[in-house]
């Protein structure tokens, strides 16, 4: 064992060279609990169910009168772990959104990951937004297609160009892109799939789930129908709107079969236990029924715009996340300091998890927000970028 604790001390040693670059760069994370009291503009429960009492506590006691409750799976679905509460809970999920089968994920990154590294073949060329979240990058750089090319944000052109370069074609896009709050133009990305006839679409819908779409069925859902057959798979993850953990990819029945069996974050990891079945589907059951808050959420949308006058520096958005600019990791830092000492909670995001130049505040509205309260974080915010 002292033989092996000069070397630890070597990798450790790396490990906080680059700790300490970052620490000077301001761009230096940390998991520590934050222990002050601030009003909530930060968090993705966008329809206050991870914060509901009421929901938790008929979850927990449902749960409590169960005599086949069981703390885990046991083991991969392909081995062990596999149930009948995990069948039952996709065959929901692939009703509500209104395609043919569904596979259940233990987390949002990991479906995300698994789709985008399992479902391009090697004669694919793969073309994604430029700002695909990371868990699509994470797994296209393990995806066999022969081809990866990102196109302008939103930019229909551009992709329509790089299209004609390609015979088979994914298009990675997301419902609601997480940290500018702006829509994919699914309508016309739609249309120009089926047009060039040899692309199809892969819909990111973890901040769209929850918040568009009648009962909140996702981006996809806004589309005709006969324009939903661009759509590949789509995948709604259950951290944000939903209000827990895990993602549901719903595609037909081929794609689920075959994700099932090549999808490696599927294929290797232990399987959900039934309650999160369970405790997913109640929550689905809590956001189809919350159109009030989704109504009360869009007024609160447009009330922090109209007061929130900062110009240019607040990006478009008709979506909870609202993001305005405050370039420079020092810069936001400061920003955001500012307005959580007014009371208010507000990410600060830096490189790289945005670029370098578009460091940016990121708010995020809810619908257990009040009126007076968004007024006064709209005012927060202004004074924090003037």
């Amino acid at each position: 064992m002292r033989r092996l604790a000069p070397r630890r001390r070597f990798f450790a040693g790396r490990y906080q060279a680059a700790l300490a670059k970052r620490a000077a760069e301001g761009t230096l994370r940390s998991t520590t609990v934050r222990t002050e009291t601030l009003i909530d503009f930060a968090s993705n429960d966008y329809l206050g169910v991870a914060r509901d009492a009421a929901f938790a506590a008929a979850h927990f006691a449902a749960e409590a009168r169960r005599a086949d409750a069981a703390a885990g799976s046991t083991g991969s679905r392909l081995l062990t772990g596999a149930s009948r509460e995990h069948d039952a809970f996709e065959a929901f999920a692939a009703q509500f959104h209104g395609r043919e089968s569904a596979l259940l994920f233990g987390s949002g990154y990991a479906a995300n990951s698994a789709v985008a590294a399992t479902l391009p073949l090697p004669s694919d060329a793969v073309l994604f937004d430029e700002r695909s979240h990371n868990s699509t990058r994470f797994g296209l750089v393990r995806s066999r297609a022969s081809v990866q090319r990102p196109f302008g944000h939103n930019d229909l052109d551009d992709l329509r160009v790089k299209l004609r370069d390609h015979e088979g074609a994914l298009v990675f896009v997301e419902g609601i892109y997480s940290m500018d709050g702006d829509e994919a133009p699914l309508q016309e990305l739609a249309e120009l799939c089926l047009e060039d006839g040899r692309a199809g679409l892969i819909v990111d819908e973890a901040h769209s789930t929850g918040i568009l779409g009648d009962c909140g069925r996702g981006a996809v859902s806004t589309l005709p129908i006969p324009l939903r057959r661009a759509v590949v798979a789509q995948v709604h993850t259950f951290g944000k709107a939903l209000g827990g953990h895990g993602a549901v990819v719903v595609c037909d029945a081929t794609t689920r079969e075959y994700l099932a069996n090549y999808a490696q974050p599927f294929v290797y990891a232990t399987a959900p236990p039934d309650s999160h079945s369970r405790l997913a589907r109640r929550a689905y059951d809590a956001v189809a029924a919350a159109d009030d808050a989704r109504r009360h959420l869009a007024r609160l949308i447009d009330l922090f715009r109209a007061e929130c006058d900062v110009g240019s520096l607040l990006l478009p958005s008709r979506t909870p996340i609202q993001a305005v600019l405050a370039p420079g990791a020092d810069v936001v830092s400061r920003a955001a300091d500012r307005v959580r000492r007014a009371g208010f909670d507000v990410g600060a995001i830096r490189a790289p998890t945005v670029p370098a130049g578009a460091e940016r505040l990121r708010l995020v509205l809810h619908a257990f927000n009040t009126e007076e309260e968004v007024l006064g974080v709209a005012r927060a915010v202004r004074e924090a970028v003037d």
